[in-house]
């Protein structure tokens, strides 16, 4: 390209950012979001995860306090695969900027930046690409930053970094595949691969397809003695670059091996179909919205225009075959691969996501886009009229047939599941008619000979802006948008709240149990559970949701009694006194009535006997790991927790819904505690449990086998408990006990006196443990065990024993034992170590390179 034309080309990119960050203002705008109203985009995951991410993240920044292993999230975790898959992309420094309640205005910012710098880098592709400048390009990339992709998955900001360097890598392909250097993409592949793994695998992926795509449609094809080293050239720099990216490859694959997703279900690799007829709605305005956010066919919109200028290419003869029959077998391989169950999981690092599918569905708008524009350059207005005719009617034919069949589904669907499909998805005539519309005038600025093609360009790029706005608005319209003056209220006064309970966070390893419902005020139309308030407000809880979190650590917490809903999520329902006493729990704060000091807090570190060390966990019997675990600690010739006595139990009547069943049961303890049910029954769905006719909270998930807390009773107080729930067996499989107060706190007075609270200092853990008895032979610490963790006692290197399922001990040999626990992120060595190969192999591919191309350079001479 001529200095003029690379000067044009950044006149349009500029452009191209100008108008996304001016269109999404007004989306913004026009739906009162920060900074431009008092709602924010706390809506779904980014309510639940993203927030709380960065939060964090501008915490352990702006204090210092980093570290790669951390207590906040749950009850520890390892931070390298949360922040390789969340954290890593550069916009996040914005959180920096501002107060820590202005951060929801940060990812408003965010969001729209990330979004213009995808316009740009479309621009800079398809320019680069054709080797041609348009005002159309920015349309174009207008319509990739604001795809049906990014409509339906905006709240997933962590992958738009991936659609920024997705035609940067294209352009280094076609750099490499010309002849040129691979540094190109190296660079952006690996920055690609960095920013975010997951996104980047797909991406990876389509280099491939891309890379057999140009090599068979180039117009000037390589020599026989050429096509083999630009192979060869393409498999180095991508092998380089997959090697570079170990640094958080590597570590983050140790860490995903700790949680559920390294099993796999075979129905995710069942051969089915993956979508119907209704993907043709995608081609339109409204594919996707608030109400089929998790499920929906693949999101290819990438405004009508591009589908009408899409259609022309593969009709205008002026196009060489086979580059039409090589964009065709591009989009083909696509589609089927998102159609055919198998392979749609292996894209997605083989598992089917949980909600927000097809999540490359983007690669079919970036091809849709780059073909629209060569369509462009070869005068789709020069078509015959008949080549004309049949684009329209083959697109709004296809518009008329994919709402048609989901408007017939909703009625018709043949199984439940299928009938739940459908009718989530958008089918409204309006909306149909307005598509159809939009079909025709894009069709005849498209197609219709006209002197003044310019004006054509801005007649198209302004449609365009308005058919990407309209869907973006459709995808927010129904969004229950949080308030951000709520969110500020609430953040500075649950701040306040807590602050006397985790000043020492940073420095001290004790928890906080966080109950009651936090952040009313920001949420006021939607449930909020806030799993990861202790990453927002900066102290070691239990509660966690995300999807790093170590399997066997959350089946230790279920098997103490607390909730887990899914392999992604751990509550605070279930906590008990023995928990509390287990996992270091030294203070309950709740949201609406305040905070209270746990009076048997003992310290999170405690010597232990060998009988404690070696307890097993049972998978499916809370009372008896509890019991366990206290006999262990201070043997007892009674029970700690006691069964209660049996009364009377009948069925009561039910009104209304027949497929509910009620009970009533009278018990009475035998002795004076906390009175404890666990229902173990996977059916009871739908529960709920009053106890002398008080409802007891958040207990509609009983079917998940967590304890519930009836109250404190009194030895021989009648106690009546109501149970409504969906299955007949819920009497059978209730289990009430009653913690017996006296000997528990003669427990606790031993432990108090030998239990410490642990220091915490970045990824060094230390304590100084003093025996009371000499059979005290291990160190409990109440720290998920993780072969990250490296133990020395008294300055001596020991081996660290996993305990209670999946927590830690480590042998103590003297009375008085100082312990220090430091981390190593398990495969950040290697991980290094192949960067460092993956950077040397690329530079000598590269040195190597440039002297072969001196010395053909020399003997042409």
């Amino acid at each position: 390209m001529t200095l003029t034309t690379k000067k044009t080309t950044v006149s349009h990119m500029l452009v191209a950012g100008g108008l996304t960050i001016v269109l999404m203002a007004l989306i913004m705008a026009y739906f009162q979001v920060t900074p431009f109203g008092s709602k924010n985009l706390l809506v779904g995951d980014m309510s639940a995860q993203y927030l709380q991410f960065l939060t964090y993240f501008r915490h352990a920044v702006l204090s210092g306090h980093f570290a790669t292993y951390s207590f906040n999230f749950g009850v520890g975790e390892n931070l390298f695969p949360v922040v390789a898959y969340y954290l890593i992309s550069p916009f996040n420094l914005l959180v920096l900027l501002g107060n820590v309640s202005q951060i929801p205005t940060a990812i408003t910012l965010i969001l729209i930046l990330k979004l213009a710098c995808v316009s740009m880098a479309m621009v800079w592709f398809l320019e680069h690409h054709f080797s041609q400048t348009s005002w159309l390009t920015i349309g174009l990339g207008l319509a990739f930053a604001l795809s049906g992709f990014v409509a339906a998955d905006y709240v997933n900001i962590m992958w738009l970094d991936g659609l920024i360097y997705l035609p940067l890598i294209a352009y280094g392909i076609d750099r490499l595949r010309a002849g040129h250097s691979g540094v190109p993409l190296y660079v952006w592949l690996t920055l690609s691969i960095l920013s975010n793994y997951y996104i980047g695998y797909m991406t990876g992926i389509f280099t491939l397809i891309y890379f057999i795509y140009v090599m068979m449609v180039d117009t000037v094809p390589p020599t026989v003695g050429q096509t083999p080293r630009i192979i060869t050239h393409w498999v180095l720099v991508e092998g380089a670059s997959v090697l570079t990216s170990g640094i958080v490859l590597v570590p983050t694959l140790m860490g995903m091996l700790q949680t559920a997703k390294v099993t796999t279900s075979s129905s995710e690799f069942a051969l089915k179909p993956m979508y119907g007829l209704e993907i043709f709605s995608q081609m339109g305005i409204g594919g996707a919205g608030y109400a089929n956010r998790l499920v929906h066919a693949p999101t290819i919109f990438s405004t009508i225009v591009v589908a009408v200028l899409a259609l022309s290419y593969f009709l205008n003869t002026r196009i060489e075959k086979r580059r039409r029959t090589g964009a065709l077998v591009v989009l083909a391989v696509l589609l089927m691969s998102m159609f055919i169950q198998p392979i749609n999981t292996a894209w997605h690092m083989f598992h089917q996501p949980a909600g927000s599918p097809f999540r490359y569905a983007f690669l079919v708008s970036f091809v849709a886009i780059m073909i629209a524009y060569e369509a462009w350059l070869a005068h789709p207005e020069r078509l015959s009229w008949l080549r004309k005719a049949i684009i329209p009617v083959l697109l709004g034919g296809s518009l008329i047939i994919g709402y048609g069949y989901t408007r017939l589904m909703k009625t018709h669907a043949v199984t439940t599941v299928l009938h739940q499909y459908y009718g989530v998805q958008p089918a409204s005539l309006r909306l149909l008619a307005v598509n159809l519309i939009v079909v025709l005038v894009a069709s005849a600025l498209v197609l219709i000979r006209l002197q003044r093609r310019q004006l054509v360009s801005a007649g198209l790029i302004g449609l365009m802006a308005a058919e990407v706005g309209l869907n973006f608005r459709s995808a927010l319209a129904a969004a229950p948008l949080a308030s951000q003056t709520g969110y500020e209220t609430d953040y500075q006064t649950e701040s306040k709240l807590l602050q006397p309970y985790t000043r020492n966070a940073d420095s001290q390893l004790s928890r906080v149990n966080f109950d009651g419902k936090s952040l009313q005020q920001t949420f006021k139309s939607i449930s909020y559970s806030g799993y990861n308030d202790s990453l927002l407000y900066n102290f070691n809880g239990i509660k966690q949701y995300d999807s790093t979190l170590d399997e066997l650590t959350r089946e230790t917490l279920r098997g103490m009694g607390i909730y887990t809903k899914n392999a992604r999520r751990v509550s605070n329902q279930g906590v008990t006194s023995v928990s509390e006493l287990l996992l270091g729990v030294k203070a309950t704060v709740n949201a609406q009535t305040g905070g209270t000091v746990n009076p048997n807090y003992v310290g999170s570190a405690f010597p232990v006997t060998s009988r404690f060390t070696n307890t097993v966990f049972s998978q499916f019997s809370i009372y008896h790991n509890l019991e366990s675990l206290l006999q262990a600690m201070k043997p007892s010739t009674g029970r700690y927790l006691t069964p209660v006595t049996h009364v009377s139990h009948q069925q009561l009547a039910t009104s209304g819904n027949t497929k509910l069943h009620r009970y009533q049961i009278t018990v009475t303890p035998k002795v004076s505690g906390p009175v404890y049910l666990e229902a173990a029954d996977a059916s009871s769905v739908e529960s709920t449990i009053t106890v002398n006719g008080k409802l007891i909270p958040e207990t509609p998930a009983v079917n998940h086998a967590f304890l519930v807390k009836l109250g404190t009773f009194k030895k021989g107080e009648h106690i009546t408990v109501h149970i409504t729930a969906g299955s007949s067996k819920i009497y059978k499989k209730a289990y009430m006990m009653s913690l017996n107060l006296k000997r528990y706190h003669q427990l606790i007075a031993k432990y108090r006196q030998i239990g410490v609270t642990p220091s915490i200092k970045r990824n060094r853990v230390s304590a100084t443990l003093t025996r009371s008895s000499a059979n005290q032979k291990w160190g409990y610490f109440a720290i998920p065990y993780d072969t990250g963790w490296q133990a020395s006692v008294n300055g001596k290197p020991v081996q660290i024993k996993r305990v209670v399922d999946h927590l830690m001990a480590v042998p103590l040999s003297a009375n008085t034992n100082h312990v220090v626990l430091t981390y190593h992120v398990p495969g950040l060595p290697s991980g290094t170590a192949l960067s460092v190969a993956g950077v040397f192999i690329f530079g000598l591919v590269t040195v190597l390179r440039r002297r072969r191309k001196n010395d053909t350079e020399q003997l042409d001479d």
